[in-house]
């Protein structure tokens, strides 16, 4: 139907945005280091218990990589379930795109 492949469009433009974001944040990083030096890699940043966790330690592309995760858990929230269609008691491909990258991200 047009309003389920509206979604699924959006939500693919949201994935490349948060691999785009998560690109930025581990190859082009403007504030602290992520590895190296005690700070605890980006699973140190995201729990705050990194560098510091001082808010004015974050990078930009720091902030836009949680702001983007921010958009993906409205988007999971949204529905009655945990996958991103409410239409379906099963993962759909979306689910599936947003699972093998944030599983990367998660290992790195």
């Amino acid at each position: 139907d047009k309003a389920g492949n509206a979604r699924y469009d959006r939500l693919a433009r949201l994935e490349r945005d948060l691999f785009s974001w998560w690109c930025t944040l581990i190859f082009r990083p403007e504030g602290p280091r992520l590895g190296g030096g005690g700070g605890g890699g980006l699973m140190g940043m995201l729990s705050g218990k990194g560098s510091g966790g001082d808010d004015n330690e974050m990078s930009g592309s720091m902030k836009g990589f949680l702001e983007c995760l921010d958009q993906v858990d409205a988007e999971l929230t949204s529905t009655s379930g945990p996958w991103f269609f409410d239409n379906a008691d099963h993962p759909t491909m979306i689910d599936f795109v947003y699972v093998s990258h944030v599983e990367r991200m998660l290992a790195s």
